[in-house]
């Protein structure tokens, strides 16, 4: 070996130069005349040849880069099995890098000799055994439908029914939607950001899922729902703090709503805008305080948002 010393930090730096076994013996002395004695013994030995086994596609391209742990800074790069090589696998080696780009060229197995020398002549041996395979069929993208609410986003597993064969290359969004936005997630799900200015329509965007294989689009639609209201079709106004009203949630994301209640007959029994479920609100009476009997009475509700939603439909009555 050859080895420096640095007294600063009392470390040792060593480099096996040859096979075989070295001693060191360093002795430590501080200022006051104190003495350590530290005995290394150094073994050298040859670098161990490692074995890299892949099975790929035909016309699929892999990287591998290897390890330079044993070599240091190595000075040349070779394949030493070229000349008994078959055709199946192309090996293009970086002599910046130690890495290897292989292709799948046909259906077989194929062998590199990689090897890796250093300034001192000290080589490492990486053998490469790459069996190639037909290539699968090419994959099956189905569309999807989902629905969300107006300015709610949501995450979406495009790929979970469709039909994949091998592992997934990429997947990439061929068209982006009309209403909002959307973008790949790192593991291959979409997010869609719905606008929150539309509603009560559909938007699609077009996604490419892709294998070393082939490539296949499906288009996803997404249904746009309004703020969603909930209208209770029963009440009980007896003063018990329980469906006293006639309840609508959400009402109040509406404040320019209309809304007119009828009994049986078709007469109209209330009517205001900006129906809320505080103080602008249906108790079961009408012309003030005067109650009116249990029964079946009739809605027609109009929201005057931007889809211009309407919904009519009927109220039980029960004191």
């Amino acid at each position: 070996i050859t080895y420096s010393l640095n007294t600063s930090n009392a470390t040792v730096t060593y480099i096996g130069t040859a096979v075989g076994s070295d001693t060191l013996c360093l002795k430590l002395v501080d200022d006051m005349g104190r003495e350590s004695q530290t005995t290394m013994i150094i073994n050298v030995r040859d670098p161990s040849t490692d074995v890299y086994i892949d099975t790929i596609f035909l016309n699929q391209e892999e990287f591998h880069c290897l390890d330079l742990t044993e070599v240091g800074n190595p000075v040349s790069f070779f394949n030493d099995c070229i000349t008994v090589a078959d055709t199946s696998v192309s090996f293009a080696l970086d002599q910046n890098t130690g890495c290897i780009d292989y292709l799948g060229l046909a259906v077989g197995r194929d062998t590199g000799c990689m090897v890796l020398c250093n300034a001192a002549g000290v080589c490492d041996t990486t053998l490469m055994i790459i069996t190639v395979v037909e290539s699968p069929d090419p994959p099956i993208a189905v569309d999807d439908s989902v629905t969300t609410l107006i300015g709610t986003p949501i995450v979406m597993d495009v790929k979970q029914n469709d039909t994949i064969y091998g592992a997934i290359d990429t997947i990439y969004l061929a068209t982006q939607p009309i209403w909002g936005e959307a973008f790949v997630n790192l593991d291959c799900s979409v997010t869609y950001n719905a606008s929150e200015q539309f509603c009560e329509r559909y938007d699609e965007l077009q996604y490419v899922v892709c294998t070393q294989t082939a490539c296949d689009t499906a288009t996803v639609t997404i249904w746009i729902e309004c703020t969603d209201i909930k209208i209770f079709n029963a009440m009980s106004p007896n003063g018990d703090g329980l469906n006293d009203i006639f309840f609508i949630a959400n009402i109040e994301d509406f404040p320019n709503n209309e809304i007119n209640i009828y009994n049986r007959w078709g007469n109209q029994v209330f009517s205001t805008t900006g129906y809320n479920n505080k103080e602008n609100n249906w108790d079961g009476t009408w012309q003030g305080d005067n109650d009116l009997p249990d029964g079946t009475y009739y809605y027609e509700l109009w929201l005057h948002d931007e889809n211009k939603r309407f919904f009519s439909g009927f109220i039980e009555l029960f004191r």
